[in-house]
């Protein structure tokens, strides 16, 4: 019997498919090419990544500026991760944006992805309304990985400018639009920081961010770190406004309302709004110690004085890199060991809340339980990490001056703290 020969197998030739991009999002109007989105002499590259999720490349393709591209591949019918890649007038190629390729059984593809901008909205933190004409900026982060690559940790980002004003241009510095909004096509595999400026406001500074954010596994913010694999992440700011003398209701109390003729009880505080109040009602003694330098206290900054008062008498404390934080929560753990120095309580030894017994705090609040200068809830907790608000912040601090609190007939200050809050009298008391 003969034997038949094997014939090898042929591989199978690559078919071209043919394809379209498609954008979603209010500034593509339907579907329409990217680059046309993004101005003339833009042009856009995709990587086509494996389906099993394990971020392999296994194609690429030039999508052209009507948003058309061919791919000669071998590529099974089925749906497959891509990232388009700006690539700018001047050649250099930018960040990237997710999508997604669709291949159908008759050689034809579709690309469909909602394009990234902006990068974010700011807001008001009272209003939660978008704030327009605030400058922001990117700055490369100080990480083994910037400088590597040569970047200098603290300088301004040079981005490539872009035609369209969909993006500000890529503007670094740029100023938000009217709805809040701004954004970046910035360079992949980089780390960077964010800062952003309006004169009213408290500067915010992404480095202070404690956001824990991923996306797609390609970049991430974490750690006050924005670092961009292939993709931007959208990064929503929210900034404070400055809580100056003569911006509230003043009264003759040691603590003010709002022009509004509101208090905002339930409003959390701010460690600058809390050494400002302490600095009016302790008394402190002038130190002669120099001032001590605190990184994110400026010289301008409108509670530098309080601050400086209260970290001089051991009052207030700042962060072992030598910040403040002034613009974050103070909490109630933080409010038993500010109360614990500057009344110069020392602790007992019964452990009276549920939740304290292995907290940094735990001694600082066993001595204001202790002392009747702060209490726990009904449940026999304390809530350590809860943040401190405005009606919690005037009953300790009446606590701690010995002010004596009767039940007050007079009519209420403050048209959002009626006669029937819990803190009437305590909040009627610091602002008479």
């Amino acid at each position: 019997m003969a034997v038949q020969p094997v014939v090898p197998v042929q591989p199978t030739a690559p078919i071209t498919i043919i394809g379209e991009l498609k954008v979603k999002g209010p500034q593509a109007n339907g579907s329409v090419g990217l680059p046309n989105i993004l101005g003339s002499g833009v042009s856009l590259t995709a990587a086509v990544l494996s389906a099993d999720g394990n971020s392999a490349e296994i194609a690429n393709l030039t999508i052209a500026s009507n948003g058309q591209f061919q791919l000669a591949s071998n590529l099974a019918p089925g749906q497959y991760p891509v990232i388009i890649h700006v690539v700018a007038p001047t050649g250099e190629e930018l960040s990237g944006i997710a999508g997604s390729l669709t291949v159908q059984a008759n050689g034809t593809a579709s690309i469909q992805t909602d394009f990234i901008y902006p990068n974010g909205v700011i807001q008001d933190r009272e209003t939660h309304k978008p704030i327009a004409g605030v400058e922001v900026q990117l700055f490369w982060a100080d990480t083994e990985l910037n400088r590597s690559k040569g970047r200098i940790p603290g300088s301004p980002v040079k981005l490539p400018k872009l035609p369209a004003d969909v993006i500000n241009q890529n503007h670094n510095p740029q100023v938000n639009n009217a709805d809040g909004q701004y954004g970046w096509m910035v360079y992949p595999d980089g780390d960077f920081y964010v800062i952003a400026k309006k004169e009213g406001y408290e500067t915010y500074d992404s480095r202070k961010d404690p956001r824990d954010e991923s996306l797609g596994g390609f970049s991430y913010i974490r750690n006050g770190l924005i670092h961009v694999g292939e993709i931007m992440p959208i990064l929503n700011i929210t900034i404070t406004k400055q809580h100056k003398e003569g911006s509230e209701n003043n009264g003759p109390g040691y603590i003010n309302g709002y022009a509004d003729g509101s208090f905002r009880p339930n409003r959390q505080i701010t460690r600058a709004e809390l050494a400002a109040l302490l600095a009016r009602v302790l008394n402190l003694p002038a130190t002669a110690e120099t001032p001590i330098a605190v990184l994110d206290v400026p010289s301008m900054h409108w509670a530098m004085q309080p601050i400086q008062e209260l970290i001089g008498n051991h009052v207030l404390v700042g962060y072992p890199d030598g910040t403040f934080h002034p613009d974050s929560p103070v909490t109630r753990a933080e409010m038993a060991s500010i109360a614990a120095r500057a009344m110069n309580l020392d602790a007992t030894p019964t452990n009276a809340f549920s939740d304290t017994k292995n907290h940094w705090a735990s001694s600082a609040i066993r001595a204001v339980q202790a002392a009747g200068l702060m209490k726990g809830y009904g449940d026999g907790a304390f809530y350590p990490n809860r943040p401190l608000t405005r009606a919690e912040a005037v009953t300790i601090i009446n606590h701690m001056l010995g002010k004596t609190v009767p039940k007050d007939s007079k009519p209420p200050k403050w048209r959002d703290v009626p006669p029937d809050h819990w803190a009437y009298d305590q909040i009627q008391a610091a602002s008479q």
